[in-house]
């Protein structure tokens, strides 16, 4: 497989392998392996995060109770007011 990289891209590449004494071609490989494998995190993460939203919200809900003789209708009145 073969990448088009602008000269800016290309000499960015070479001063970081030159930096870390490797390769371009091994710089690149690491770099994609270190970005699938934080993908890989992220999306572990983010499957289970409208249930955790859920769970909070029901959570921040409890114990939560309109003051007596208030409705959530004359709550939204009193707000336009």
């Amino acid at each position: 497989m073969s990448i088009t990289l602008t000269p800016q891209q290309e000499a960015h590449i070479a001063a970081l392998a030159a930096r870390s004494g490797r390769s371009p071609a091994d710089l690149v490989t690491e770099a994609v392996a270190l970005w699938e494998a934080r993908r890989d995190v992220y999306a572990q993460k983010d499957a289970d995060r409208p249930a955790r939203a859920a769970a909070r919200i029901l959570e921040l809900r409890r114990g939560a109770k309109l003051p007596q003789g208030e409705s959530i209708k004359s709550m939204i009145e009193h707000g336009r007011g």
